[in-house]
């Protein structure tokens, strides 16, 4: 696998791929059989510790890597890119940026985690094909406050892909309606967004009103 290959993957295959790395180690240290194959091991415990902190480094690098096409876009005001200690401070390892065809003109958009440079704070940021070019669109923002000014991401944003969704009115958190159906079908691909408070949410294109508009599923607790 390469490190394109890599950095193209969700946050969750990235995080079962350092998980059976890590567990490549642990089988290093407790020279245990594999293959029926004993596997001589000359790696203590500080030398596999240090090799575990620096794959979660390579990991965090490549997310940061994978984002770092942005940099050739002139970011909104006031947004910037996460650091990579931004990014790796609380588990799991976060994707900073999806890309794909949201609003199915043919042309490739880009949804961002960014940072506020003005306060504790972090939004999800869309750079989107429209009739007349290319435009930066904040979905959603949220500030901390400054006794998290050295907090790390929150949310979380993956693709959501074409399919059937129970909302969160269907839970029971509150009456559907109209704009709040039962069922999400979704007919194209969209954005998973899994907020700092475990909600969460799929951002979607509606033809209609040429917009992105949002739904709830609820929160990571009732999936």
């Amino acid at each position: 696998m390469s490190l394109i290959d890599i950095a193209g993957l969700e946050d969750d295959r990235l995080n079962k791929l350092l998980q059976q790395l890590i567990l490549a180690l642990e089988i290093l240290k407790s020279d245990k059989i594999v293959d029926n194959k004993r596997v001589l091991c000359q790696i203590n415990q500080s030398t596999a510790d240090i090799i575990k902190e620096i794959a979660m480094r390579i990991i965090g690098l490549i997310l940061i890597l994978f984002s770092c096409e942005a940099l050739a876009l002139e970011l909104p005001v006031d947004w910037r890119l996460p650091t990579e200690k931004e990014m790796t401070t609380e588990s799991p390892l976060k994707q900073a940026r999806i890309e794909s065809d949201f609003n199915q003109d043919g042309k490739l958009d880009h949804a961002f985690l960014l940072k506020s440079v003005n306060y504790p704070g972090e939004g999800l940021v869309v750079y989107v094909s429209t009739a007349t070019g290319y435009e930066w669109q904040i979905l959603d923002r949220v500030e901390w406050g400054e006794e998290y000014a050295e907090a790390g991401l929150k949310m979380r944003i993956k693709i959501a892909r074409p399919g059937r969704y129970n909302t969160a009115c269907a839970l029971g958190y509150w009456t559907c309606g109209p704009e709040e159906p039962a069922v999400l079908e979704l007919k194209q691909v969209a954005i998973y967004q899994n907020r700092f408070d475990g909600a969460i949410a799929i951002w979607f294109w509606d033809k209609g009103d040429n917009q992105f508009k949002k739904i709830w599923l609820g929160t990571s607790g009732d999936r």
